[in-house]
């Protein structure tokens, strides 16, 4: 398994995220918590929530955001493959809608 965001992609981040500035983030696939941290760097004030499958990830993430002094703004949102819908482990399942602008 590899990091998704990189130093490359993590000043792509940064910049989006401080451009926002939120309140809350959402983080959906943790594995250890390195895209999270960032975004708290770029976001102070923001509170993380992360949904993490693999229960070691998770802890490992847990673990990395409290040697970081920044455990109080992250929270899990336990998960397991037993909470999905039976159709989400297929993309071919899937459909996307396109959202078309009226105007």
């Amino acid at each position: 398994m590899q990091i998704s965001v990189g130093d490359e992609k993590g000043l792509i981040l940064d910049a989006a995220v401080r451009r926002v500035d939120p309140a809350l983030a959402l983080e959906v696939g943790t594995y250890c918590g390195y895209g999270a941290l960032r975004i708290a760097r770029a976001a102070p004030n923001a509170k993380v929530y992360s949904v993490e499958l693999a229960e070691a990830n998770a802890v490992n993430a847990g673990q990395i955001w409290e040697h970081a002094g920044v455990a109080e703004r992250w929270t899990r949102w336990p998960m397991s493959t037993d909470s999905l819908p039976a159709h989400s482990t297929s993309c071919s399942s899937t459909t996307t809608r396109r959202r078309t602008s009226t105007t």
